[in-house]
């Protein structure tokens, strides 16, 4: 019985021995998986089909740079990055661009540039041969400005590249010479997104099939022709024949210059523009990167803003302001471009809420299903009376009514009901825009304006 015990014990041992390392094994396995994912350059074009690339690491040709360097160093440093903050140069939804690579063919032998292959968004990549004195030149040009044109004596004898190998679309260059491999690609993402051009170049010694790849990155962002920092510009509380005044700024990475208006139709809002010189640009891209939104400014448009309490007889309305400016460039509106949005507060004879409050309707969390009705005081003197005017969004529902049973001395209390009822097919979390607007009786074309604010959520 013993005997047949220490059997099974055995074999339980060395099945469970077997699991180990089978799952040891297993876990290996992933490990590896993992390791290749996350260490492979990101752009890594993959060869297939019948063309194997070579793993021979001698180099044959000689590039200032893989990677396009936008902007010329500030300094003579080797060791300096000028890129290292912003890489990209922004191009806007739709517009063209390229990037011109030079380089020397440094091995004894004629070699051609026979293909490209790329998963990237690049639209397409073309090649060309330069004499030595010329490739020199160039090469010394790029050094001392990479972020400019190069300088050709001629224009490019230009090959189109194939993405698979094309005998009629090769281009030869002899040893001791050199080329240059432009990228050209398409800013069709949308603003705010990064392109991803990193095509291979395909090249091999003449009449060898040893073939190799070089992977080439122009680092290219999607922007918008201007951008406002900061977005939203709050001008404090305005008390009763009062103004205030702040500034914000319009930027563009993308022209050199910004012909900018924010037409706005409203005489309690007077905007003023000045453009920035370069050295203040300058000072707004180290301003953007502390704020850690590192961008390049190629032009920028400083922009004032007062906001009257009163003015030519007439008042602004009282609580809480919300203004989203419209955005014009080179005379044209743009509406797909966000505009700068102003906030603010009117302090007057109208009282609402509480300290929790804050002159604002906010709503606890709820769910839709359950919905929720909330209920603001609103203290006014004896002689002021209230009606409802108006609400967005319109799925809430909006009631007003003398409080009678509490009167204090000298003054009245209004109950503001606003109520989301449950299941509200349109219902959805309260944004900027959302208030409630009433009217004062007896005022001349005078408003109180109440954000709602609050978050709902579905089951």
């Amino acid at each position: 019985m013993r005997g047949n015990a220490l059997t099974r014990s055995g074999k339980v041992s060395r099945l469970a021995l077997g699991l180990g390392f089978a799952l040891v094994l297993f876990i290996a396995f992933v490990g590896l998986i993992a390791w290749i994912v996350q260490y492979l350059p990101r752009g890594q074009v993959t060869p297939k089909g019948p063309d194997p690339i070579s793993n021979d690491d001698k180099q044959m040709l000689e590039f200032p740079t893989t990677r396009a360097i936008w902007r010329t160093p500030e300094s003579n440093k080797k060791d300096e990055d000028p890129d290292k903050t912003y890489p990209y140069k922004d191009f806007e939804h739709q517009s063209k661009g390229h990037y011109d690579f030079p380089f020397k063919n440094i091995s004894d032998k004629d070699i051609e540039i026979v293909f490209y292959r790329s998963d990237c968004d690049c639209a397409s990549v073309q090649a060309c041969g330069v004499s030595k004195d010329e490739v020199e030149r160039l090469i010394a040009a790029f050094k001392e400005k990479p972020g400019d044109p190069l300088p050709y004596t001629n224009d490019p004898g230009w090959v189109d590249l194939a993405r698979e190998a094309n005998k009629d679309k090769k281009v030869s260059v002899k040893a001791g010479e050199g080329g240059v491999i432009r990228v050209n690609f398409i800013a069709k993402k949308a603003p705010g997104q990064e392109l991803r051009v990193m095509p291979g170049v395909i090249f091999q010694p003449a009449g060898d099939s040893n073939r190799r790849i070089q992977i080439l990155g122009v680092p290219v962002m999607v922007r918008q022709p201007v951008q406002f920092y900061p977005p939203r510009l709050s001008m404090g509380v305005l008390n009763s024949g009062t103004k205030a005044e702040a500034k914000l700024v319009a930027w563009s990475g993308t022209r050199d210059k910004l012909d900018l208006q924010l037409p706005i139709d409203d005489p309690f809002f007077v905007v003023e523009t000045k453009s920035l010189s370069p050295s203040e640009c300058a000072e707004l891209e180290s301003t953007l990167r502390a704020d850690k939104q590192p961008a390049r400014v190629a032009s920028a448009v400083e922009i004032k803003i007062t906001a009257h309490e009163s003015k030519d007889g007439k008042q602004l309305d009282q609580g809480s302001f919300y203004r989203k400016l419209p955005v014009k460039i080179d005379k044209f509106l743009q509406p797909d471009i966000p505009g700068p949005e102003i906030v603010g507060r009117v302090d007057g004879d109208i009282v609402i809420g509480g300290a929790d409050d804050a002159g604002r309707i906010r709503f606890k969390a709820f769910d839709i299903d359950r919905g929720s009705t909330k209920v603001v005081e609103l203290s006014v003197t004896d002689n002021v009376k209230l009606q409802t005017h108006d609400q967005q969004p319109d799925w809430v529902t909006v009631s007003l009514r003398l409080d009678e049973k509490n009167i204090p001395k000298g003054r009245r209390i209004w109950l503001l009901e606003v109520k989301v009822p449950p299941n509200t097919p349109q219902a959805r979390s309260f944004d900027e825009p959302d208030a409630v607007v009433l009217r004062i009786v007896g005022a001349s074309e005078r408003f109180v304006r109440i954000p709602i604010e609050g978050h709902i959520s579905a089951r």
